[in-house]
């Protein structure tokens, strides 16, 4: 057939989808087998192009052929046979709904299996285009989309605890929309895209079977990958940390600690093995009505929020005595040393009938020490030596219960005489007794050199006769 040679613009529309990874897909069918072509001029059907048969052959001069489909069809791929003509390219039209497509192949790509991904064609047109010449083919072949499964995931890896298990893994590089995930044969989630994912809320110590299912962009899914796990025995919880008791009465007794942060609630308290607070949220704790002077053990349980429960911290605490409201015993066991411009106040040790925290100090009735005085002595600074001053001392028990004054010990300050120091030998009688001590020591030390030195002369001598 010869048709004269025009050319056509063709337009490209949007909503013609491109793939072009083609890994996606599979070639189907060929569905233009069978089907019969027109020529663009004149009235000839041509079969022999779609025949299956490669003895058979037409060829395209000028103009178009057209082949219909039985229905619009997404396509994957095209193929052409040429065994004849000196025309070295074919444009090939792909006609869809409102839009036509063309692509252009030269005689080299004859037999290859042309890659194409086109949703919705309904014909085709196959044009020489070259002027002259011809273009003869054997076979034209345009392959149907057939979706293909997507791969699984790969490199699947967990880390599991008693509540929870962690999955990481990679996805398909392609063919890919996301995963569906199944525990127990129930989905657990439907639109997963990311490589990691999280489980929580299971119970410790139980097993789980979990299946990882890729689904591809046309939601068609891979066989999937199965993975048992169990959970792990949970672990107990951490113990408490600081614990301190910030006061002690003889009546109650303050505690303060820090939660942990991890599998943990509240913590459980024992007295004496009793519990006295089962579900303590805050980080004091205050325990009244206790008596005193007595000693108390006490334990800080860590309870998980699954009712495990930490091995604890003991702590053993004695309350202060009860207070003791009677005055002390008049002191009377100091006594006062004299210094130059002062006199220094010595406490001695004593019963005054109830427990003593400190002691007041009085000169001449007035008291001179700014804070009580808890040392075993106290020094009265800025007195005048050659005075006297009536010193009295006041106790003060535990309970701030002050004791009357003791009796007046009377100091005097004054300046310590150092005593004159005589002897009763001259110099002549040192120069003597030095002379005498070395007397009796020269033999010792000339005995001492001796010895050494006749050894080296006795080595050096020997040497001597044996050369």
């Amino acid at each position: 057939m010869r048709i004269k040679k025009f050319f056509i613009v063709v337009p490209v529309l949007l909503g013609i989808l491109f793939v072009g990874d083609t890994s996606a897909f599979a070639q189907g069918k060929d569905v233009l087998s069978g089907r019969v072509g027109k020529a663009q001029y004149g009235s000839s059907y041509i079969t022999s192009l779609t025949d299956g048969n490669l003895q058979t052959s037409d060829t395209l001069s000028n103009g178009e052929v057209i082949i219909d489909l039985a229905s619009p069809v997404r396509v994957s791929g095209f193929r052409f046979t040429k065994v004849g003509g000196s025309s070295n390219r074919m444009d090939v039209y792909f006609y869809t709904e409102g839009a036509t497509l063309k692509r252009e192949y030269r005689n080299t790509d004859s037999g290859y299996l042309q890659a194409v991904d086109i949703k919705g064609v309904k014909k085709i047109g196959l044009k020489n285009m070259s002027n002259g010449d011809y273009f003869t083919l054997a076979e034209v072949n345009l392959y149907e989309y057939e979706s293909v499964p997507p791969s699984d995931i790969t490199d699947l890896k967990e880390n599991i605890k008693h509540d929870s298990v962690e999955f990481t893994y990679k996805n398909p590089k392609s063919n890919f929309s996301h995963l569906r995930i199944y525990r127990d044969g129930q989905v657990l989630a439907s639109d997963v895209k990311e490589e990691k994912f999280t489980d929580k809320g299971l119970t410790p110590e139980t097993e789980h079977t979990y299946k990882f299912v890729s689904v591809s962009p046309d939601g068609l899914e891979s066989k999937g990958i199965e993975k048992k796990i169990k959970t792990v025995k949970e672990p107990l919880p951490d113990e408490i940390k600081d614990l301190q008791e910030d006061e002690i009465t003889h009546t109650y007794v303050k505690f303060s600690y820090k939660f942990p942060k991890n599998n943990f609630d509240h913590v459980k308290i024992y007295r004496d093995d009793k519990v006295i607070a089962d579900n303590v949220n805050v980080e004091e704790f205050i325990d009244k009505g206790l008596k005193g002077s007595m000693e108390y053990t006490y334990k800080f349980v860590s309870v998980s929020s699954t009712g495990l429960e930490s091995n604890g911290i003991v702590k053993k605490v004695k309350t202060d005595e009860e207070p003791n409201l009677n005055k002390p015993f008049k002191p009377s066991n100091f006594d006062v040393t004299p210094k130059d411009g002062s006199l220094v106040v010595n406490l001695l040790s004593q019963n005054l009938g109830v427990p003593i925290k400190g002691y007041h100090i009085f000169i001449d009735g007035v008291k001179v020490n700014d804070s009580l005085v808890t040392s075993r002595s106290y020094a009265v600074k800025g007195l005048q030596n050659g005075q006297t001053y009536g010193v009295q001392i006041k106790a003060v028990s535990k309970w701030n219960i002050e004791s009357d004054l003791s009796n007046v010990v009377n100091g005097i300050p004054k300046v310590p005489v150092i005593p004159e120091v005589t002897f009763s030998f001259g110099l002549g009688a040192l120069v003597d007794g030095i002379t005498n001590w070395f007397l009796g020591i020269w033999p010792i030390v000339a005995f001492s050199i001796a010895i050494p030195l006749a050894f080296i002369v006795a080595f050096n001598t020997k040497k001597l006769f044996m050369r």
